[in-house]
């Protein structure tokens, strides 16, 4: 999220993250409770480095459905690496 200080200059006013995790997403927006608690040091921090960002800032998650290939590259590199 670092990157996104360089588009201060209003290239673009809004970015829209789109996680592989409905649940991840729906915390990052606020709409869930983070009960972990290494996951909600995560969350703070993401939160402090959207404050430094001049830009709307949103998070949606990819239906499992529509992410197969995604899925399937990821796994296929967790193999290769195990």
């Amino acid at each position: 999220m670092k990157w996104l200080s360089k588009f201060s200059d209003k290239t673009f006013d809004e970015v829209r993250f789109v996680l592989d995790s409905e649940l991840v997403a729906k915390q990052l927006a606020g709409l869930f409770k983070i009960k972990n608690e290494n996951l909600r040091s995560l969350y703070f921090s993401v939160k402090e480095e959207e404050e430094k960002i001049p830009l709307r800032i949103s998070f949606a998650a990819v239906p499992r459905n529509k992410n197969r290939l995604a899925d399937l590259l990821v796994n296929m590199t967790l193999d290769e690496n195990s």
